[in-house]
């Protein structure tokens, strides 16, 4: 598989589990829960996507660096696929700090991840929920 078409792999593994996250998890999308709440329940839909690799939400081992929300990769091994930020857009924290750290993730000399997702999701009581979702 081309690097190209590894890239669009991943994007549309990604899209899709935002697709079943906003069809199965509607309810808590709606009535904004908490963003732990939404990253755990993309982190579901995710894993059936990539078999043969690990799905975990705010996996970190090393005590010191903040973790990505969402990471894609093999336990006890340096195989890193995907690091993910989530945000709401109403979040306080600026995109850009996000960007930043998942350009770093994947900057890392030690552990880095091959991709790396920013998805910011606009969540209002009862109105459609929209996704932006942004490879850096």
């Amino acid at each position: 598989m081309s690097d190209a078409s590894a890239d669009r792999e991943v994007q549309r593994r990604v899209g899709t589990a935002l697709k079943q996250l906003s069809v199965s998890d509607s309810y808590l999308l709606r009535h904004d829960a908490s963003e732990r709440t939404i990253t755990h329940r993309f982190a579901t839909h995710l894993e059936k996507h990539f078999d043969g690799w690990d799905v975990d939400v705010e996996y970190g081992l090393d005590g010191g660096a903040v973790p990505p929300d969402v990471v894609v990769h093999r336990r006890g091994s340096r195989d890193r696929l995907l690091a993910i930020e989530i945000r709401k857009a109403s979040d306080a924290t600026p995109a850009e700090e996000e960007r930043r750290r998942l350009r770093d993730r994947r900057e890392s000399e030690e552990d880095p991840y091959r991709y790396a997702c920013l998805i910011e999701l606009g969540t209002r009581a009862g109105g459609k929920p929209t996704f932006e979702v942004e490879f850096v």
